[in-house]
């Protein structure tokens, strides 16, 4: 599977100014001497935010898993086949202490044999889905700035209230942060180091396909998005 990442564009920090223009833009259309002017109108709007910090983000191995050969026989027939826990590399570097969180996107939404916003799906064959994986986040994983991280933060109302844990599983519906001390929300980084779980489970052998080989097709992407 392979995890793809977004950055932001290169305008990023903290917002210190957001200007709003509006341009009305008239265009008269002369119709003939003997007929009145009729005129059209339309609004330019330009927007911005203007950032004294940019990070970039980055995920070891190109930010692909790869559990190679799975023998159909080592899968259970009747129950979900739990594969081995695979580690991920990933840092956040910021010119300057920044809070920031992580954001999820699905490229294969809807093809998770498990339910729920923290299963990511695997694809699918002749309609059957394959699989799932989660993507864990421990703070025994992570240092930021050279400590180690205190708490794991995610927020279910982009950003408005933070939630602490020891460990948490990325959601599409959620964002994931990083604290220094228990207190809630993100703390103002300028790096982050550390690793990410990835979980992978394939779906019982009863209900895929046997005659040809199925690949794994996961593919996440990671959003880097500034507070």
């Amino acid at each position: 599977m392979r995890f793809w990442q977004r950055f932001p564009p290169l305008n990023r920090g903290y917002s210190v100014q957001r200007t709003t223009q509006k341009i009305a833009l008239v265009a008269a259309l002369g119709l003939g001497a003997a007929l009145p002017a009729h005129s059209q109108s339309a609004d330019l709007t330009v927007k911005g935010t203007i950032r004294p910090t940019a990070c970039t983000m980055t995920l070891g191995n190109n930010g692909e898993v790869d559990h190679g050969n799975i023998f159909f026989g080592r899968l259970s027939e009747t129950a979900p086949t739990e594969l081995d826990t695979k580690e991920v590399p990933l840092a956040v570097n910021c010119s300057g202490p920044t809070r920031f969180a992580l954001g999820f996107a699905d490229n294969r939404a809807g093809t998770a044999h498990a339910p729920g916003n923290d299963q990511f799906g695997l694809g699918e064959v002749d309609g059957t889905k394959i699989g799932a994986y989660q993507v864990e986040f421990a703070n025994e994983s992570f240092t930021g700035d050279g400590s180690r991280i205190d708490s794991i933060q995610t927020s279910s109302d982009n950003g408005e209230t933070w939630k602490s844990h020891v460990t948490a599983t990325a959601s599409t519906e959620s964002l994931l942060g990083f604290a220094d001390s228990t207190e809630a929300g993100p703390a103002p980084l300028e790096q982050l180091a550390g690793a990410i779980r990835v979980k992978t489970s394939i779906a019982p052998s009863n209900t895929l396909p046997v005659a040809d080989s199925v690949p794994l097709d996961g593919s996440a992407t990671l959003e880097l998005k500034y507070l």
